[in-house]
């Protein structure tokens, strides 16, 4: 007879166990959950989410340290309302549903966080409710044959990609962290470059890590999602600049408004967006507010009167008040 910590230290390192699943990342899908519940806390057994059950996985799994100490509650307060959030994944329902929910009611809102969960590509391609979403989370990989396919697709061909382009051209103030069991560092840019505003890696046991990795891993996630949480306004944000760009389109084209103003507005209008939703430049705030003040500006001389600056152009002014209405955010801003 041996203690179990004999068993760990002596006879598990001397076993020679190998995958005999196919390639792909299926393996860091089912494995990447669990080692992510030991840090948030859950117990995904107890939630009805079973290991699975080839020898290998039990292998690793037994070999894992399991005297990670989870983080507890945390909530910062975020929201004074419920949360409400996204999750696409084919393996929504492998466990990814049970502890991004439960990092959530953890960490950003311990009453009411609502994680609504979809697993086909072809489901997601189809919603329509992606502008009421707090946060998306979205899995790289949404069918069966780019698991196959391991790294040997195209990063543009994969479906998860595509769905960030689509829901980034709906609304580009949509936050959404991309969940992908990839490390490769060129394909994180890609992401973010392509809109992703943060991204989680499913750690798989063919590439062991430290508890120390998985322990900045999982505390890496917990601030894109507080990040996202914070920058969530640039929903709205978005949305006002849409619609201020669709009424100066609509005056533009009933010769209301004169076509040259109409643009050079939006310019100002689609400048200050990037810099507001910027995470890279130093200083986007103020860039945003550079642009937002050079609309301003170029209102103000539509508006007045060269030749007699007392005065206000009676006709713009009466077209544009219905349609300037809408840049009382700006003013905010």
């Amino acid at each position: 007879h041996i203690t179990e910590e004999e068993l760990k230290r002596q006879v598990l390192p001397k076993l020679l166990i190998t995958n005999q699943r196919e390639q792909g990342h299926q393996l860091a899908n089912e494995w990447g959950v669990f080692r992510l519940a030991k840090f948030a806390g859950i117990d995904l057994e107890k939630k009805g989410i079973k290991l699975p059950t080839d020898l290998y996985f039990k292998y690793q799994f037994s070999k894992t340290d399991l005297n990670v100490q989870p983080h507890g509650n945390r909530s910062i307060g975020l929201l004074n309302k419920g949360c409400n959030a996204l999750l696409i994944d084919d393996y929504a329902d492998k466990g990814w549903k049970e502890v991004l929910e439960h990092i959530l009611k953890s960490h950003i809102n311990l009453h009411s966080s609502k994680l609504e969960a979809l697993t086909t590509f072809e489901a997601a391609d189809s919603y329509q409710d992606y502008e009421s979403k707090d946060i998306v989370f979205l899995d790289l990989r949404l069918k069966p044959e780019e698991d196959r396919a391991s790294e040997t697709l195209p990063l543009e061909d994969l479906s998860g990609l595509k769905l960030l382009c689509k829901i980034k051209e709906i609304n580009k103030g949509i936050q959404v962290i991309i969940l992908t069991a990839s490390n490769k560092a060129w394909n994180m840019k890609a992401l973010l470059d392509a809109g992703a505003d943060g991204y989680f890696i499913k750690e798989s046991p063919e590439i062991p890590v430290s508890d120390d990795a998985s322990k900045a891993n999982y505390e890496s996630l917990i601030d894109s999602i507080k990040d996202a949480f914070e920058r969530r306004y640039l929903r709205d944000v978005f949305n006002e600049i849409k619609t201020l760009k669709s009424d100066l389109d609509a005056k533009a084209k009933s010769m209301a408004l004169q076509k040259s103003f109409a643009e050079e507005l939006k310019k100002y209008l689609d400048l200050g967006f990037s810099s507001f939703a910027s995470k890279e430049a130093q200083f986007s705030f103020d860039s945003a507010f550079t642009y937002f003040f050079l609309g301003l500006e170029l209102i103000s001389k539509e508006l007045i009167d060269e030749d007699n600056p007392t005065e206000i152009n009676g006709d713009f002014f009466h077209e544009f008040r219905r349609t300037g209405s809408k840049l009382k955010f700006m003013k905010e801003v």
